[in-house]
């Protein structure tokens, strides 16, 4: 009777055993608020980016709910538009092809860490961009160590195993478009800007110089080409004749001096 009281109590109490041995087994990785690793869920959500999602589809994260509620939202499918980010790490927790990005949501005090996965080779132009336009999931909330740098605060990946830091967001994604900074932009177009703008100036100053040579030589050459007017050598005998030849030179010393 004893052992039948024994093996009720054991049938009882054994799922909630089970329970409690499965959520005590749990990977860090699917508990918020733990330090930023990698582990066996980071795997399987990479491995599930293979197949590239319909973007168009997809509507933009609520980091506000998310942030209140990340277990609700762990491996939804997001449409993110990051705006203004920054490569904190080329190769994130040693995986070949992935890199982290951090940047700021207006919505949520806490920094946002995308992950993205580029098997192929980077894309990015640089270390920091305009924004990055990608399919990403939720991953989980995390704790990251935080490198001060200038009125930035930058998410550190190097010594993950310290608890003490800020709480972060993490997304995970594939196939980015990203979009460089205008200055980087600029570097690319700029200098053939300057270069035309430049031949302009020198062709607008080299007119003006023009201009100024003509309206120079144009008086000197109507100088030249007046007649000697009052050469009385020249003049006929006859005082008549003189007179006539004394008027038709000063009528065309009048027409150069128009």
């Amino acid at each position: 009777m004893h052992a039948k009281r024994t093996l009720i109590v054991l049938a009882l109490i054994a799922p909630v055993i089970a329970a409690y041995g499965q959520d005590d087994s749990q990977p860090n990785a699917l508990i918020d608020e733990q330090p930023l690793a990698a582990d066996a869920s980071l795997e399987a959500m990479l491995g599930e980016l293979d197949a590239p999602a319909d973007i168009a589809s997809l509507l933009p994260p609520d980091f506000g709910a998310i942030a209140s509620h990340p277990a609700r939202h762990r491996g939804e499918s997001f449409h993110l538009i990051t705006g203004p980010a920054t490569r904190v790490a080329e190769r994130a927790f040693g995986v070949d092809g992935l890199s982290a990005w951090q940047f700021a949501s207006p919505e949520i005090d806490a920094p946002v860490l995308l992950l993205i996965h580029e098997p192929q080779g980077a894309t990015a132009p640089g270390d920091r961009v305009s924004d990055i336009s990608i399919a990403a999931r939720f991953y989980k909330t995390a704790i990251a160590r935080m490198r001060p740098s200038g009125p930035d605060r930058a998410i550190r990946l190097d010594d993950a195993d310290r608890v003490s830091g800020q709480r972060i967001l993490v997304f995970v994604g594939a196939n980015p478009v990203y979009a460089p900074r205008f200055s980087d932009a600029w570097r690319g177009w700029g200098g053939a800007v300057l270069v035309i703008g430049l031949a302009l100036m020198l062709l607008w100053l080299a007119r003006l110089v023009l201009l100024k040579r003509r309206a120079i030589v144009k008086p000197r050459a109507a100088m030249l080409a007046r007649p000697e007017a009052w050469n009385d050598a020249n003049l006929p005998p006859e005082p008549a004749e003189a007179l006539a030849e004394l008027h038709r030179r000063a009528g065309d010393t009048m027409t150069h001096e128009r």
